[in-house]
């Protein structure tokens, strides 16, 4: 069954590279029809994708990890990391472990030392029978451990117990006189399919003070579980820029595609900055594979453009995305 989490001990460099490369191979081996591993480390550039690790397969598989390097002397310390789902490519009459009809999708990132993270997209109670993932991509930002004027939290909500709102408290209060703002990203969940009901996920904050915030979710009937991480900004940060666009906002949409445009505040970035983006809503039509992906692209110092793609027929309801925009990245 895949689900875990290792750990590699003191050390790094070379020597500590080797010893992940031959955990994650020996424990899990490689092939499409069980788990990919990169063997060679990638450059960090806040993404991952199956695919980058394997060509998509005829016959989905239980999705792929990768060693990457962060740059030398960026960290002191083994830097925290916030984490979403910006696309999806899965098969809709998976099963899982235990032979039960179920999209059940687990990300991480894993981190080690200051240099070394393992970004991991795996289906979730799965074994070697598992078909899962066509491709996946994820996306996550990483910020120092101490970090005074930002917080990362992930929730899991476990819906099979009515959990829907979880009262979420920051690892450290900011002052008193601090605006907060608190985003989402999707970062796994887990679909019952033998109804063939829709796919349906929404999550919120209210609440918000200095300490801490409500956590809340919506989803539609199939939905099992739902794991969230928020990220929380003091407001005001110098170079970035948040906020979320919908296929809601647009009047002018094609079948399964919708673009728009987002535009910054004049003059908060003289250069065109870093954009990070993930999912945190949809709404898609069950009975079917769950496809659907966010791009940005066309960016300068004044917006970018972005379009939300979704697969199969009449697939596409509705939409959201997250971005943080970052002009000192």
């Amino acid at each position: 069954m895949s689900s875990w989490m290792p750990s590699f001990g003191g050390g790094g460099g070379k020597g500590q590279e080797e010893e992940a490369k031959q955990w994650r191979e020996g424990t899990l081996g490689t092939g499409d029809e069980f788990f990919t591993h990169s063997r060679d480390p990638g450059e960090d550039n806040g993404h991952f994708k199956v695919s980058d690790v394997r060509p998509k397969p005829k016959t989905a598989d239980r999705g792929a990890s990768r060693l990457v390097r962060l740059p030398k002397g960026h960290y002191e310390k083994p830097p925290v990391i916030a984490k979403g789902l910006k696309m999806l490519d899965l098969n809709g009459a998976s099963k899982d472990h235990f032979e039960k009809a179920a999209l059940d999708l687990h990300v991480e990132v894993f981190v080690d030392n200051e240099r070394i993270v393992s970004p991991l997209i795996q289906a979730w109670l799965s074994d070697e029978k598992t078909q899962l993932i066509y491709d996946a991509e994820l996306v996550w930002m990483e910020a120092k451990e101490d970090a005074h004027d930002s917080a990362f939290l992930t929730t899991t909500f476990d819906l099979t117990k009515g959990e829907t709102e979880k009262s979420m408290k920051y690892p450290k209060s900011f002052p008193k006189d601090s605006e907060v703002e608190v985003s989402g990203w999707l970062q796994g969940f887990r679909f019952k399919t033998d109804d063939k009901a829709d796919f349906q996920c929404d999550f919120y904050p209210s609440k918000v003070t200095n300490k801490g915030f409500t956590a809340h979710v919506d989803c539609g009937e199939s939905c099992e579980r739902l794991d969230v991480t928020w990220i929380v900004n003091k407001k005001g940060k110098k170079k970035v820029a948040t906020g979320s666009f919908s296929t809601e906002d647009v009047e002018d949409k094609k079948d399964g595609s919708v673009s728009g445009k987002v535009e910054f505040e004049k003059g908060i970035f003289t250069s065109a900055p870093t954009v990070l983006v993930a999912l945190s809503q949809f709404d898609l039509k069950g009975g079917q594979d769950l496809k659907i992906g966010v791009e940005v692209s066309n960016v300068s110092k004044t917006g970018f453009k972005w379009t939300i793609k979704a697969g199969g027929k009449d697939a596409l309801r509705s939409a959201e995305a997250t971005y943080f925009t970052l002009g000192y990245a």
